[in-house]
């Protein structure tokens, strides 16, 4: 495979932001990925809220219709937002956003829950006034919130379908 061929100037990230990252050592992320493909997933997995842990990691039975994490329950949305506002990262910063004017903004965990908990999407269906944000150039939470109450609506219906659904 051909090399990527680089355009424009390069910069490297000052020493005390390459301290901080979550990776640290890109090749040997790969190879443990290499070495040990399910493992790896489960330690990243690890990292995420899980409601019940997953007796499986990989189902790989009926290929090519993999299932990760078989028998875990898990909500993407409390994973990404809702158990950072519990502790110590409550008031740390969740979104920063810049416009193309120079505005700038910023939020905690707690202020995008707290703006989330059900000002864009009311009983199940956006509200009118937010569905004409939708349509012009929304600021930041706005677009934030629209996302997560999507996400909280279509796994709360996939559960409710699911919970409603034949047992066998």
């Amino acid at each position: 495979m051909a090399e990527a061929q680089h355009t424009g100037e390069l910069y490297h990230p000052p020493k005390d932001v390459l301290e901080r990252a979550h990776i640290k050592d890109w090749d040997e992320l790969n190879k443990r990925a290499h070495d040990d493909y399910e493992g790896f997933w489960a330690s990243i997995a690890e990292e995420l809220h899980w409601f019940k842990k997953w007796d499986t990691v990989l189902d790989s039975h009926n290929k090519p219709f993999y299932q990760w994490f078989v028998g875990g329950k898990t909500n993407i949305v409390y994973s990404s937002l809702d158990r950072h506002t519990l502790g110590a990262h409550r008031n740390k910063l969740a979104l920063i956003w810049e416009g193309e004017d120079g505005a700038f903004q910023s939020y905690s965990y707690f202020a995008l829950l707290r703006k989330a908990g059900g000002e864009v999407v009311r009983d199940g269906a956006i509200a009118a006034d937010t569905q004409e944000e939708l349509e012009q150039q929304m600021v930041p939470t706005e677009m934030y919130n629209a996302q997560i109450n999507q996400l909280w609506d279509g796994l709360m219906s996939k559960a409710e379908a699911k919970e409603a659904a034949p047992q066998d």
